[in-house]
């Protein structure tokens, strides 16, 4: 488990030049293209929002094989995290 920044952006398919750039550029450890438009809407209309992501950017030079290894672990870790956190949003209504 690794932790950082997340930036979220509309780019696809751009040169790894371009990505390098951003990175260096905003400090960030990982991109993706999914949060932002779901943040925006809930914030467009007032709905408190969590956004939670895992990026697999290290799963590059055996990918399929990283999948299947890696996925059950990230699928306990997910529910041990939301499981906590469902506990301390209980706690704190």
């Amino acid at each position: 488990v690794r932790f950082g920044v997340i930036a979220s952006s509309d780019l696809f398919g751009v040169p790894q030049t371009r990505i390098d750039l951003l990175r260096s550029h905003f400090k960030v450890d990982i991109m993706e293209m999914e949060s932002a438009p779901f943040g925006h809407v809930c914030q467009t209309f007032g709905v408190p929002y969590l956004i939670v992501r895992s990026g697999s950017n290290i799963a590059q030079e055996a990918p399929n094989n990283d999948y299947l290894r890696f996925s059950p672990i990230a699928a306990l870790e997910a529910a041990k995290f939301l499981l906590h956190l469902i506990k301390f949003l209980d706690s704190t209504i």
